[in-house]
């Protein structure tokens, strides 16, 4: 197994994955263009499972860089570690390692516009959603953010949902 991972430079097309994805992320801070997000969570999947590879494979001759690798390991512990006992703790925990790979669930999308519910944490308010334009298949352009605060009120005979502020941002 050694020698197949070796052979094929894992490691370092972990780094040159890593690095792209890095990329990506500080250009749709600056520009607003970035990566589809289907194909940037395939990438971030790809990105863990050979982090998890090679955790597993400089265990046994402990490296400076399985303390980097772990990072791989212990995010998949502690998020199995949240589905299988719960509670709060868990939760909060798991979601500071579950941030980077978390996909985006399209909420509403035509061709010229998607609007994603943004995943803050598990602890996070209410509808918070992120407006993209597809561009060539493969890039999104940013347009902002809409925040919506609402009301919840129950009553005897119905349930009512009142918005009672809208925000819409740009950055």
């Amino acid at each position: 197994m050694k020698d197949f991972i070796k052979k094929i430079r894992l490691e370092k097309w972990h780094f040159y994955l890593l690095g792209f994805l890095l990329i990506n992320f500080c250009i749709g801070l600056v520009s607003g263009y970035k990566l589809n997000q289907n194909l940037t969570f395939i990438l971030k999947i790809i990105l863990y499972l050979t982090g998890l590879i090679l955790f597993l494979t400089t265990l046994r001759p402990f490296k400076k860089t399985a303390i980097y690798y772990s990072f791989y390991a212990i995010s998949g512990v502690l998020t199995g570690l949240f589905f299988l006992f719960g509670g709060i703790l868990p939760a909060i925990i798991s979601s500071l390692v579950l941030i980077p790979i978390v996909p985006k669930q399209t909420e509403y999308k035509t061709e010229t516009i998607k609007i994603y519910n943004r995943f803050q944490d598990f602890m996070a308010s209410c509808c918070s959603y992120e407006v993209v334009e597809p561009k060539l298949y493969i890039f999104e352009k940013h347009l902002g953010y809409i925040i919506l605060k609402s009301l919840l009120k129950l009553t005897r005979t119905s349930l009512v949902l009142k918005i009672t502020r809208l925000f819409i941002s740009t950055n």
